[in-house]
């Protein structure tokens, strides 16, 4: 299930790319706007473990998995039914920072749950 949550927030940052030009004809914007929308998801990934990586640590694991899947599933909604561009941007932006966190703690879930002769293969098969 972790794994399925990392491949979610992965698979959400490119798939975009395949809808940059009908964003940008249904908006009437440049293709460079509608790229926009795949520049500011992996920004919100940049910045999402500089929060989930430290709260992970203080408040264990499962809290910050639960709100980031819940705050990231809320904004893949909202960029789906968006009826504006800049509503498709913040929720882009968000739910990059959001699905940051599985790709941030997941790794140290396994580190968790694991022992030392098990963990290389759990790993290698999360990634």
């Amino acid at each position: 299930m972790l794994a399925w949550t990392t491949f979610n927030s992965t698979f959400t940052s490119s798939i975009f790319s395949a809808a940059t030009a009908v964003v940008a004809s249904k908006f009437h914007v440049s293709s460079e706007v509608g790229t926009l929308g795949l520049s500011l998801y992996v920004l919100g990934f940049a910045t999402g473990p500089i929060l989930w990586a430290p709260l992970s640590e203080l408040s264990g694991r499962r809290i910050p998995i639960l709100v980031a899947m819940f705050g990231f599933t809320i904004f893949q909604f909202a960029v789906a039914t968006a009826k504006d561009l800049q509503t498709i941007m913040l929720c882009r932006f968000f739910g990059g920072f959001f699905g940051a966190c599985p790709v941030a703690v997941v790794a140290a879930v396994f580190s968790d749950i694991f022992d030392n002769r098990h963990r290389g293969l759990a790993i290698t098969l999360f990634q």
